[in-house]
């Protein structure tokens, strides 16, 4: 869980990758009654090396 605060941002920024690998997100909402979406489509960033 990245984020437990109701916030209506749309990015994100992961602090932790490390060069020359794949990452893969995918991400839920969860409303004011706890009731959480379903996933969404995943997307993927590779990290370039330096």
């Amino acid at each position: 869980m990245i984020n437990t605060s109701l916030d209506a941002s749309t990015a994100f920024t992961d602090n932790s990758v490390t060069a020359g690998q794949t990452y893969y997100y995918v991400v839920t909402a969860v409303d004011a009654s706890s009731n959480e979406s379903g996933y969404s489509n995943e997307t993927s960033a590779v990290i370039p090396t330096p």
